[in-house]
């Protein structure tokens, strides 16, 4: 009887494993592009032009005021980290003019300045950015017979903008820059406020790159295993 008991145990046993169903784990990866900014240390150049625009340049007893010209310039820089940068410019802002009675003045206007340049990224194609440095303005004025007046200054100038990435190498920048009291008392006494538009060529810039996210997953197979079907005598001798 026992082993009657222990022959259907086994046969049960066998059957259970022949059917059974068996989970595996097997890692499947998923590849997944993402682009990624450029942020590398490099050079950059671009020019700029725009519109200048002398607040206060011209006193009450003015007959006629001119002081909106149009201004334009060159700048370059050194791109340090993603977000500070140092940078340079020449800019002739032109030349604002004045009528008294029947004498006219006038004044050219080449500024340069030296500012650090602070940035943030907005999205992969967007930086705002604010400019904070040193100016220096080069003021030669004319009035009727007066002989020709000069002025060498300087000042603090301050910009905010925003730069907008055309590609890996090229990139266009709306500016607003600020410099208060250029000139002085003699020649002219000024502020000056610059909206400009800029193009900049970047150097030494790669092609964007992609970086590959792997995702694991843990689907579920099944597998069967096929057993041979045991035959247990009966009548054994007990």
């Amino acid at each position: 009887m026992k082993t009657y008991l222990l022959s259907a145990s086994i046969l049960l046993l066998l059957s259970m494993t022949a059917h059974a169903k068996v989970h595996s784990v097997q890692p499947i990866k998923q590849n997944k592009l993402i682009e990624t900014h450029q942020n590398n240390e490099h050079i950059y150049i671009g020019l700029r032009g725009g519109w200048t625009n002398f607040q206060d340049a011209c006193s009450s007893g003015s007959s006629e005021c001119n002081n909106n010209t149009s201004g334009f310039g060159l700048y370059g820089g050194y791109q340090f980290t993603p977000w500070f940068a140092l940078e340079a410019a020449v800019t002739d802002y032109g030349s604002p003019n004045a009528r008294y009675g029947a004498s006219k003045v006038s004044a050219d206007i080449l500024g340069s300045e030296l500012t650090g340049l602070f940035s943030y990224d907005v999205s992969q194609h967007f930086d705002i950015y604010l400019r904070a440095g040193a100016a220096y303005q080069n003021i030669d004025k004319e009035s009727g017979s007066i002989a020709e007046q000069t002025s060498n200054e300087w000042g603090i100038v301050s910009a905010v903008g925003l730069d907008y990435l055309l590609s890996e190498n090229w990139s266009l920048r709306g500016e607003y820059q600020f410099i208060d009291g250029i000139g002085n008392d003699e020649l002219m006494q000024a502020d000056m406020h610059f909206i400009s538009l800029g193009l900049t060529y970047h150097f030494g810039q790669k092609k964007p790159f992609t970086t590959r996210l792997t995702q694991t997953m843990k689907p579920t197979t099944e597998i069967k295993n096929v057993s041979n079907q045991a035959s247990i005598k009966n009548g054994i001798n007990q």
